[in-house]
Order: structure tokens, then sequence, then C-alpha cells
């Protein structure tokens, strides 16, 4: 063979040879792929462990416990009739009102209201009573009349067996002003007629109440100090009696609230002298207020119900909602308005500062008037 010719073969030899060495070296790396692919793998398992479902799949676990913690326990109240005393006598507005409020209060609570009258010394005798059969069970209810509650128990000559402190507030429900009531036939039409014959000749207007310390017997006491003049007081021991009083023509006045009034003066047998109201009440409109005729006095009757102190807040908060619900119905605000019942609901956090106010107020009243 010519030496040029062996010298090409040579050359093409040795470039076969290269190309199949790469070949093998290339055979002999397919390992490295599939070793980073397991690698991203580990990846995808762990990002779904970070993702918002698995946060909040967490979430509905602690949101089922929150209404556990936060839920009032429950109670199985009312279960029996429950026992309302009125420390008043049956046909004065305390009485109406509480009759016309259980009416509504039974419905929403599933059981009877039975209420019972305890008439006697202004109050006294029914809560006394109260004091005596009521136990921590929610099951002996009583309504409070202030100032009225209050005088009987600062006054210490009349050792009353109970404080405001015995009592636990539920709600009030009525805000009644004081008004001044004489017959139509009487000559004073005005406070100013009542003031000018009190000062010709003390005590010679006769007037009532419906009871010792109560708030129309303290509006009275307010007012003769007020004015200066000398009135020849007598009390009753409710409205019904006080009433009956004036439009016999046994006393020349009568001290009492819109409900005690409302019923006499819309027949045209009563007329009303003025409102201690801050203004007109929309009972009343036509009649001014005690501050429109020169006499800045407001005075009025707050009445709530409440229950022995030691009562289970749970029951004392179903008793409270059922009287809200009670307060928002129309058909129950209907019939205290015809009654001549304004009502005013105070919850009974709203009651219990108003209680713990009244008692300091009523106790500065009660030591200016015994000066």
């Amino acid at each position: 063979m010519p030496q040029r010719l062996q010298s090409g073969f040579h050359y093409l030899l040795v470039a076969i040879l290269a190309c199949l060495a790469l070949v093998v070296a290339a055979c002999s790396q397919p390992a490295a792929t599939p070793t980073a692919a397991p690698t991203k793998a580990p990846q995808a398992t762990s990002a779904p462990a970070q993702v918002v479902p698995t946060a909040a799949a967490a979430q509905p676990t602690a949101a089922a416990a929150q209404p556990t913690a936060a839920a009032a326990p429950k109670v199985n109240y009312p279960t029996k009739p429950i026992l309302y005393i009125v420390p008043w006598t049956a046909g004065g507005p305390m009485d109406n009102g509480t009759r016309i409020l259980g009416a509504y209060l039974e419905k929403e609570l599933g059981q009877p209201l039975q209420v019972s009258n305890k008439a006697g010394a202004s109050g006294q005798t029914g809560l006394t009573d109260f004091m005596g059969v009521a136990k921590t069970d929610g099951y002996t209810l009583t309504g409070l009349n202030s100032p009225n509650t209050e005088s009987t128990f600062l006054e210490p000559d009349r050792k009353a067996v109970y404080k405001r402190t015995s009592f636990a507030p539920i709600a009030a429900h009525v805000l009644d002003p004081n008004v001044y009531i004489v017959s139509s036939s009487s000559p004073l039409k005005s406070l100013a007629d009542l003031v000018n014959a009190a000062k010709a000749k003390p005590e010679s207007i006769t007037t009532t109440d419906p009871g010792l310390m109560t708030d129309d017997h303290m509006s009275l006491l307010m007012f003769q100090k007020a004015t200066g003049i000398k009135l020849n007081m007598s009390h009753a021991e409710s409205s019904s009696p006080a009433l009956v009083a004036l439009q016999g023509g046994h006393v020349d006045m009568m001290a009492g609230n819109i409900g005690d009034a409302l019923p006499g003066y819309k027949a045209g047998n009563l007329r009303i002298l003025g409102v201690a109201a801050a203004e007109r009440h929309p009972m009343l409109p036509e009649i001014p207020t005690f501050k429109e005729q020169g006499f800045d006095l407001q005075t009025a009757v707050v009445r709530g119900t409440v229950a022995l102190t030691g009562t289970p807040p749970e029951i004392l908060q179903k008793l409270e909602a059922a009287m809200k619900k009670v307060d928002a119905n129309p058909e129950y605000r209907e019939k205290m308005a015809a009654a001549g019942l304004p009502v005013k609901f105070m919850s009974a956090v709203e009651y219990d500062k108003f209680l713990q106010t009244e008692e300091g107020r009523v106790a500065e009243v009660l030591k200016e008037l015994n000066k």
C-alpha cells in the first residue's frame, strides 16, 4: 500500500476510535439526570404544609372552642309559676302596670306570673313580706317604687328589714312624673292659685297622697319648702283610696302621678294643676310643667322589678331579656299608655346605677326636710 494511503487510513482509524470513546463516555452518564429529579420531589412535598388551607384547617377547631368558653351556662328556668309581690293595693298604677307587664312576661317565659298585693306602711309591708318568703331561685319577685322604697329603709325609726343591697335589680319599666290634682269644680286652676290660697290662710288647703314618704308626699314636702307655704297633709295607703278621698270632696288636692290622674282627667272629673317634669309630657301636652309656672321642681316615681340578692346571674339575665322583649312590644306599650303609665326601660346595669344614685339623693332630701 502506498505510504500516503497508509497515512490517511491511520488518521481515519484514530478519528473513529475517538468518536467511539465519546459515545461510551456519554452512555456512562445517564444516572445523573434521574438523581436531579428526586431532589425536586421533596420540595413539592414540603410546600403544601406552608399554604393557607393547612392553617385554615386548624381555625375551625379554635372557633369551635370559643362558643363553649363564651356561652353563658344554661339554666332550666322557669319550670313553675313565678310569684310577683306588689307592695300596694289592687287598682293603683303599680298594680295595673305589673298586671299588664305580667301578661306579656308569661308569654316570654312560658310560665304563669301570679300577682299578689301586700299593701301597708307605704310599701314596707309588702317588701318585708318579700324578704320573708323569697329565695335566691328567681321564683319570687317584687316591685320597687323609688324614691318611696329608699325613704322606708333610710328612716331609722321605720326599722326596715331590708336595704338597697337586699335587692338584685332586673329592670325598670316606668318613669311617672308627679302631678297635682284637684276636682274639676275646684277654684284652684293653677299652681299660683294653690300657693296664693295657702299663703293667705296657712294649712287651709288639705292634701292627700298615696302614702307617707312616697314620691308624691316627698314632692309636696319639697314644694312646700320651696314656696314657703304650709299645707294640711294626710296620707292614704295607696293611690286608689287617695283618689276616692279627692273625688269624694274630703280633701282639696292630691299629689299623685300621671297614671293616677289620667282616667279622671279624661273623664272630665279631675283637673291637673301641673306636671313636675323637665318638659311637657307627651301624655299631657296641654298641661304646663311646674317650671313653666315659675316653680323649678322635678319629681317622679320610677318603678322596677327586683329579685332577692344572691339569685344566679343567668336567671336575672333571662328575666331582664324577657322584660326587654316585652318593652319593645308595641301592643304592650299601647296598653301601658292607655293606663296612663309612661314606659321607661332601664337595663339591670342602668337600674342598679339609678338605685345607687337615688339612695344618695333621697338621703340628702330627708336630711334637709328633717332640719
